[in-house]
């Protein structure tokens, strides 16, 4: 364990001495990237090693073969994808990476059981807090879902209210016409039978 530490000081300090490697001509066109391509021309003075000019990836920048694969703790990093998988895991030894592509609740479920387990997660600070603010978030949306239904139901309860006060309103239009219309019937009836009294008493 001890050799290992001292390991991973000269492996901090070769990366603090690492320079950047780029491809070439990255200071002169903009559409080159800072990520490393390897010089493949003839006369390119980066591919030949000439002096003044950048550095290339080689052998004697890497770091001890021990230290390899380990965190900054000096643990072994282990890719997790479920909850399931932290049962193999070696507290001692090994701390665990949520993998990128693993989905909040899955990543929160993960994360508490590696605080049950006892077990370092590599790749979040604060594995509680973190917790905790997934957690209010959920609550958050749950609360907002909530009241949507909520406006939902009352937008959907006013209109049933609207429709059923214009089918009451279709239907008094209705009766009042019948009404009407009866009125109207009888009305002519009886002016039919005072004409017909008034000629039978001319007659």
């Amino acid at each position: 364990m001890k050799d290992i530490k001292r390991l991973l000081e000269t492996r901090n300090k070769l990366k603090a001495r690492k320079p950047k490697f780029v491809q070439q001509d990255t200071h002169k066109k903009v559409k080159l990237k800072l990520k490393w391509r390897k010089p493949r021309g003839t006369d390119s003075k980066l591919r030949l090693n000439l002096s003044g000019k950048r550095k290339k990836p080689s052998k004697g920048f890497r770091s001890p073969e021990e230290t390899r694969g380990l965190s900054k703790t000096g643990l072994k990093q282990i890719i997790v994808h479920n909850a399931e998988q932290l049962s193999n895991i070696d507290k001692n030894k090994e701390g665990i990476l949520i993998a990128s592509a693993v989905g909040t609740r899955n990543k929160l479920l993960i994360a508490k059981k590696a605080i049950e387990l006892n077990l370092t997660i590599l790749n979040l600070k604060n594995p509680q807090e973190y917790i905790s603010g997934v957690e209010s978030k959920i609550q958050e949306k749950k609360t907002k879902k909530q009241e949507k239904d909520k406006q939902k139901e009352t937008k959907k309860k006013e209109k049933e209210k609207k429709a059923a006060e214009k089918d009451k309103k279709k239907e008094d239009k209705k009766t009042d016409e019948l009404t009407n219309k009866l009125e109207e019937e009888e009305k002519k009836k009886e002016d039919k039978k005072e004409m017909d009294r008034t000629l039978i008493h001319t007659s």
